[in-house]
């Protein structure tokens, strides 16, 4: 084990063999999670992830930020680790990718939205009511390991959850907002025949289910 010029630990065997980062491997990993696409130019741009649109903000970060940990710590001793900084600028532009979809905006305003010195980060509250703020996880941040620093209080459907289970639970399945004073179920008759062009019918089609559990302001825009 000896350090290179960066500062960062390698493994090496009489200065022959060393640990590199498969750059095939991981962008593979994006195509496959549909985080990026590649343009014409045979460049990659970031997208959104239509399957998260529905979640709340946070969660919609910390699962980016448990995808960016695992990589960078599973390559933390390559020689190569730097070569990750555009793994983790493409995995942050979907994330503020999907943040821009959820809400119908663009990247640029949902950066000003939530604007934290040189950087963003988005701040939520836990089941306690405490109010904490979560930034993107860089490469910085796991150089010399990452910690598992996951938000304990996130909110998630039981996909298992009966209908009345998940009326009393008090979240919008769409918007992800809670306390409303009704929420209604939204049926249909086919998972099947949805198109997927609406976001609902996204989370319909995602979730394998004919009912949707929705605050009032959420069911009426779907009967729009």
């Amino acid at each position: 084990m000896s350090t290179n010029s960066s500062g960062h630990k390698k493994r090496q065997l009489n200065g022959t063999v060393e640990l590199l980062v498969p750059l095939e491997k991981i962008e593979k990993f994006m195509f496959d999670k549909g985080i990026i696409r590649q343009t014409k130019a045979k460049k990659f741009h970031p997208i959104h992830r239509k399957g998260w649109l529905y979640l709340p903000d946070h969660e919609i970060l910390e699962r980016y930020n448990a995808e960016i940990r695992g990589i960078l710590n599973y390559y933390r001793l390559a020689i190569n680790f730097n070569k990750l900084n555009y793994f983790q600028y493409l995995m942050e532009y979907s994330c503020l990718a999907t943040l821009a979809g959820k809400y119908n905006s663009s990247i640029r305003k949902i950066i000003d939205k939530h604007k934290n010195g040189k950087g963003w980060s988005i701040k939520y509250k836990t089941e306690k009511g405490m109010t904490r703020e979560k930034k993107i996880v860089k490469l910085k941040d796991c150089k010399g390991f990452c910690d598992d620093n996951i938000v304990r209080h996130i909110y998630s459907v039981n996909t298992n959850a009966t209908i009345r289970a998940r009326l009393q639970a008090g979240v919008c399945e769409l918007c992800g907002s809670r306390g409303k004073s009704n929420y209604e179920v939204h049926h249909v008759s086919s998972v099947k025949e949805l198109e997927g062009n609406k976001l609902w019918e996204q989370i319909m089609k995602v979730k394998n289910r004919k009912t949707l559990v929705v605050c009032d302001e959420c069911h009426k825009t779907i009967h729009s």
